[in-house]
């Protein structure tokens, strides 16, 4: 049985949903390290262990999709990010925050993973590279955005507007999920969920040094990335004395280098491996 390929704008809106909510946060971590009163260090793991959630939601997603099937499990973990959104935006400690933002990577892990795994039950892989594509530069582009966004609503309101609006995007978007996304696999398979064949499928892949290869080179740009995007905000705030507003449109600066480097990488077909 062929199934019909979901409309592309509402897979593209699923895309958004993870790499905005890591990064839209980004430049309010200086004021809710005042508000809360707690050190940078902790105020960090807001980012760090929402990666580690987010780390361990794409491994198990992929395999809870094919035996439950993707739509139920991208349901549900578009349910625990609202969870964790609407937790974040009222928290009372730090303590809650970062489980909120544990959440919020929990439930960002689902639609990192199934939007790619749903365009490839529908369509062969020459043609599923032209719509992964669209995938791929949605990331890219709410990673550049957000930061900017984030610093005006933390600048002009609070913090805690950054979990409004994020709440207001995704709740509709669940609703629309819920209504316009039918399933795309026809049977489901529970041996992915054997810890045997688990297993047995990660050492095949780590096995592969081709895999491996392009897994480090993403790694370590995430890592470089991930730590400027941390730390940047306090030696912002703290040493050059700016506010979150103008630490998003510097960060313009940053998602211009990014796009320029990737326009260099397209047209010349360079690459590291």
């Amino acid at each position: 049985m062929t199934h019909p390929l979901p409309p592309l704008s509402l897979l593209v809106a699923i895309t958004f949903i993870s790499p905005f909510a890591l990064n839209v946060f980004n430049p309010a971590m200086p004021d809710v390290a005042i508000d809360f009163d707690a050190s940078i260090s902790t105020v960090q793991l807001t980012i760090s262990l929402y990666l580690f959630a987010l780390g361990i939601a794409q491994l198990l997603c992929g395999a809870l999709a094919d035996s439950f099937g993707r739509r139920p499990v991208l349901l549900f973990g578009i349910v625990v990010q609202l969870i964790g959104t609407i937790i974040a935006a009222f928290a009372t400690s730090i303590e809650w925050l970062v489980v909120a933002r544990v959440l919020q990577g929990l439930g960002g892990g689902a639609s990192t993973v199934l939007v790619r795994t749903i365009i490839l039950d529908v369509v062969d892989r020459d043609e599923g590279g032209k719509f992964l594509s669209y995938v791929s530069m949605t990331i890219a582009a709410t990673q550049l955005i957000a930061p900017t966004v984030g610093g005006y609503l933390n600048f002009y309101f609070s913090w805690r507007a950054i979990f409004y609006v994020s709440f207001a995007f995704n709740l509709p978007l669940a609703v629309f999920v819920y209504l316009k996304l039918r399933e795309t696999v026809s049977t489901a398979d529970m041996k992915p969920l054997k810890p045997s064949q688990f297993l047995s499928s990660c050492r095949q892949i780590l096995s592969s040094p081709i895999y491996v290869g392009y897994s480090l080179c993403g790694a370590l740009s995430t890592c470089a990335y991930i730590g400027f995007a941390s730390i940047m905000p306090y030696i912002f705030d703290d040493v050059i004395g700016g506010n979150s507003a103008a630490y998003g449109n510097w960060f313009l600066v940053v998602s211009f280098g990014y796009l320029a480097g990737s326009f260099v990488v397209f047209e010349t077909g360079y690459t590291f491996i």
